[in-house]
């Protein structure tokens, strides 16, 4: 369940986000952005189906930090996977930046390094 300070920063990002698109739309055309969110989300599409994501590890470890168990670096490392593929299927130019950084391993060793 989500508290009150992160409800406040999604609801923020989203908010952002959908600003930005609005931006991107008067500057550079609605048929641009539509391109665009069409692209990211084939690529969103793709990377689900190469990947062969399991969306259960997302229950898995929050379920398994919640007792405190130490959680090894690979499930993070899908967990960044899962993540990313879902701001890419998002639309949005903001989630898709963030979708695309996930996409990296070297993003992701990144982030696994302050999670770990």
């Amino acid at each position: 369940m989500l508290n009150l300070i992160q409800l406040v920063i999604l609801l923020s990002f989203l908010v952002f986000d959908t600003l930005l698109m609005i931006a991107v739309a008067s500057g550079f055309g609605v048929v641009f952005l539509v391109i665009t969110q069409m692209v990211s989300a084939s690529i969103g599409f793709y990377q689900l189906k190469t990947k062969r994501l399991n969306f259960n590890t997302l229950l898995f470890v929050d379920t398994e930090r919640k007792k405190g168990i130490k959680i090894v670096r690979e499930l993070w490392e899908e967990c960044l996977m899962i993540a990313g593929v879902i701001l890419l299927l998002f639309p949005g130019i903001l989630s898709d930046i963030l979708g695309y950084l996930l996409m990296f391993p070297r993003t992701r060793e990144r982030i696994n390094q302050f999670l770990i």
